[in-house]
């Protein structure tokens, strides 16, 4: 959930607009996204910790800095999804000052998370209905692998509320021949 892209996307934006260092690392603790591009993919074990105890970690002082090596002053903050920790978010600077950054951020982070997988819900949920109407529309002639059973467990995996927008669809059926008994 907490992909790369998304977090370096978080790190650009919100640097540009805090003026601190900001790093965002995976669950095991691994930098994925930084202000200091060389930092990227380094594990930072202060991350690993607020991770590992679900909890935010203040590094304040040469010993903390010891403790953590590479660690510089700042807090450090898990990143939840789902009732799961995923990662965590950390920016540079004072604990005292960054503080309220860093549960802005955290907040804001997960949000985007929700709100991505959301969107992939959604498109993967637009994506079944198109195939269906697509396969109901061209008949088994035109789409063999559209049978019934197929057909019936989409429609099944769709169930629940049809949202907005809806679409329409104009099925021709060929009309059976004069005297054809149908």
């Amino acid at each position: 959930m907490l992909i790369p892209e998304l977090a370096g996307e978080i790190v650009r934006e919100t640097m540009a607009r805090v003026g601190r260092n900001i790093n965002m690392m995976d669950e095991p603790g691994v930098i994925i996204a930084s202000g200091e591009p060389s930092r990227v993919g380094q594990y930072h074990a202060a991350a690993a910790e607020a991770i590992r105890r679900n909890e935010s970690l203040v590094i304040d002082g040469a010993q903390a800095a010891l403790r953590y090596p590479g660690a510089q002053m700042g807090v450090n903050v898990p990143v939840q999804h789902r009732d799961r920790t995923i990662g965590a978010i950390g920016i540079t600077g004072l604990p005292s000052e960054v503080e309220p950054l860093v549960q802005l951020l955290k907040m804001t982070t997960e949000l985007m998370i929700r709100q991505n997988e959301l969107k992939r819900t959604n498109e993967q949920r637009q994506q079944e209905a198109d195939w269906l109407v697509d396969a109901l529309t061209r008949g088994p002639e035109e789409a063999p692998s559209a049978g019934i059973d197929v057909v019936r467990r989409r429609l099944e995996a769709l169930r629940g509320q049809w949202d907005p927008p809806y679409r329409a669809a104009i099925v021709s059926c060929p009309l059976p021949e004069a005297g054809s008994g149908g």
